[in-house]
């Protein structure tokens, strides 16, 4: 049976997903519009299976898991429910994740 949770999502991850879908919206509108569909129905799964994502990093007995999308990392939490924020795949995101 899931467990429905509320999903709380951090400012940080707000203003870095807007700003990365304003920029590939910039060459690629249809792109844009299918990252952040996918994201929503990520964020979906997240509310009824928060263990389904790999756990990459546990900090102060935080999980800290992580969906990949496209280019794109998304951090969250699975002790309280947090999306934390998001990271080109590239980037060292492990270690830029601040809890």
């Amino acid at each position: 049976m899931p467990i429905r949770n509320k999903v709380i999502i951090f400012p940080s991850f707000s203003e870095n997903f807007y700003q990365i879908i304003k920029n590939i919206s910039e060459y690629s509108i249809p792109l844009s519009q299918k990252i952040r569909k996918e994201l929503y129905s990520k964020i979906s799964y997240i509310k009824k299976y928060p263990r389904m994502y790999q756990t990459i990093k546990i900090i102060n007995q935080k999980e800290i898991r992580k969906i990949v999308i496209k280019n794109y990392v998304i951090l969250y939490s699975i002790n309280n429910n947090n999306i934390l924020n998001i990271y080109q795949q590239k980037s060292n995101y492990i270690n830029l994740a601040k809890i």
